[in-house]
């Protein structure tokens, strides 16, 4: 696993290092080569194998949309990537690369409809996998739409508004997602999905800003989604640690069958708080701060004069307004199933807490979360530097001229201060001797056991109401047998979280897409000499093709 990890680290690297489009897609290459040994770690178990595999075809047809994206540039520009290369490619090729690109680091990315992939390769890697998955790779896909973007002449308004759009949709598609999961890891997926969700809207505001050239929107869309980038490379690490911790302990990632945790795993269930609480968005924390950027650039949005800017602005507010809500739903159902209440399965009455050498990486990342969030300027010059790109050159703006982040530091240290206070006073109430007292047990009905664990709220029940108001987004598929007989036999009730775009569209068409391609198997036939005859039968093609151009030309 070291080896693929380096891998996967040098790709990167050499991806954001590149200024060749040819270096780009080698990086881009190993990268998610990598990330497929990676995925496929535990190769053994057979869900894992298919997420590899579903990840292999996805990133391939990324990679393909990325490299066609670049051959249009290298026809007008060549394959260095200079400033000012490409200003001389024709609007209608300038908005097909961009719709080429984007498409592909849209589908690395994971965003709704195109995350496909992500779900069951984030559930089935290891849980340091996810986080390196989670934290860095995605963000891959955010990094290469603002290169290509820096790259190209201005785009029409139109692109940012479709990225906009696309992104909050699938903001919100997520977020109504997570809250059917009944597998932690899971959760955490549709989650990451979410948050790339919020960074899109920021980009695509940035990209509508740029267009109209209106410098306000592109520092407050590009500063809120940027630090957002930020703030996921913090907290989502952070969650996925915590989540591989207790699945170490327990030996299950089903929210239902845990709880009770924070008495067996109290350093985790710390760390595990404050990572959720850092997603949603709250106070003194970090991701408190690049939503509240992103929001003054959806409120500036929203008081512009224009056919359709305002209402942009305005519709977006209400999605990530929307999303927030939910958010906090969704993770105070999993925090308050895992951890609080009874034990609900052996798994967890027998639940240890992780060496500390674990605990310590958890508590050092919430250690960052608290500590962006406390004083967010720090942010600000990296950010300055990230954002310049894309203004113009008499048109240069501070994030920190546009956003209140003294105001922002002093709700987080009043906040923080608060929370201190409550959680003092909370110990020293508990530490109190209460009077000598007589314990019985309470009448019961005639019921064995009362105090089972069964008769608990679990995950699924706390997010009933959401998940019915939301069943457009996420269907539940129930399995029950009703106790019908004299002396009913013992029964069981099981619940399945159905997301209708990926399993009721996606996953028929490919199972039919992969019945038509059995027709043409005869073509594998395992044997290297025909391999190569193939090869050079598409290379004498490509030959023909480029000298049938190069003549129509002259």
């Amino acid at each position: 696993m070291r080896v693929q990890c380096g891998v996967l680290t040098a790709g990167m690297a050499l991806l954001v290092l590149a200024r060749n489009g040819v270096l780009f897609l080698v990086g881009w290459e190993a990268m998610a080569l990598a990330a497929f040994l990676l995925i496929a770690t535990e190769h053994d178990k057979a869900p894992a194998r298919r997420a590899a595999w579903v990840y292999l075809v996805a990133t391939h047809l990324c990679t393909l949309c990325l490299a066609a994206a670049i051959a249009l540039m290298a026809g007008g520009g060549g394959l260095e990537w200079r400033a000012g290369a490409f200003d001389a490619l024709a609007p209608e090729r300038v908005v097909l690369v961009f719709a080429l690109a984007t498409t592909g680091f849209l589908i690395k990315a994971g965003l709704m409809p195109l995350h496909v992939w992500l779900p069951a390769a984030h559930a089935s890697a290891p849980s340091h996998v996810s986080a390196v998955l989670s934290g860095v790779m995605l963000k891959m896909g955010a990094y290469g739409v603002l290169r290509f973007c820096a790259l190209l002449p201005p785009l029409p308004a139109t692109c940012g508004l479709v990225v906009a759009i696309v992104a909050g949709i699938s903001a919100l598609l997520a977020v109504a997602a997570t809250l059917g999961q009944s597998d932690v890891k899971r959760l955490l997926a549709y989650s990451s999905i979410e948050n790339l969700g919020i960074v899109f809207c920021g980009i695509g505001l940035a990209l509508v800003g740029r267009s109209l050239g209106i410098t306000e929107l592109v520092v407050l869309g590009l500063g809120g989604g940027l630090f957002h980038v930020l703030n996921h490379a913090l907290f989502k690490p952070l969650l996925f640690l915590a989540a591989g911790s207790i699945v170490h302990a327990t030996g299950t990632r089903e929210i239902d069958q845990l709880g009770g945790l924070a008495r067996r795993m109290p350093r985790t269930a710390l760390a595990f708080v404050v990572g959720a609480a850092a997603i949603c968005g709250l106070p003194p924390l970090c991701g408190f701060a690049g939503e509240f950027a992103l929001y003054l650039g959806l409120f500036r949005a929203a008081t512009l004069d224009g056919p359709w800017i305002g209402a942009l602005g305005i519709a977006l507010l209400a999605c990530l307004a929307m999303v927030g809500g939910l958010a906090v739903v969704a993770f105070v159902r999993c925090t308050a199933t895992i951890f609080l209440g009874a034990p609900r399965s052996p798994h967890a009455a027998h639940a240890h807490e992780s060496p500390r050498t674990v605990t310590g990486t958890l508590f050092v990342l919430a250690a960052l979360c608290v500590a962006v969030g406390l004083a967010p300027w720090t942010c600000v010059p990296l950010l300055d530097l990230a954002i310049a790109p894309f203004l113009p050159p008499s048109g240069s703006v501070s994030l920190g001229a546009l956003v209140p982040f003294g105001i922002v530091s002093a709700i987080a240290f009043a906040t923080a201060i608060a929370v201190a206070g409550g959680l003092l006073w909370l110990r020293n109430r508990a530490r109190r001797v209460a009077p000598a007292t007589a314990r019985v047990g309470t009448w019961d009905c005639g019921f064995v056991d009362a105090s089972s664990p069964r008769l608990q709220y679990t995950g699924s029940s706390f997010a009933q109401f959401a998940t019915r108001v939301l069943g457009w987004a996420v269907r539940e598929r129930r399995e029950s047998q009703a106790p019908l007989e004299l002396f009913p036999a013992p029964h069981a009730f099981r619940r399945h979280a159905r997301e209708p775009l990926l399993h009721d569209g996606f996953e028929p068409f490919l199972h039919r897409v992969a019945e038509r391609c059995t027709a043409l198997r005869f073509l594998q036939r395992g044997k290297l000499h025909v391999y190569l005859l193939y090869i050079l039968a598409v290379l004498l093609l490509l030959l023909a093709w480029s000298t049938l151009v190069t003549r129509a030309h002259t």
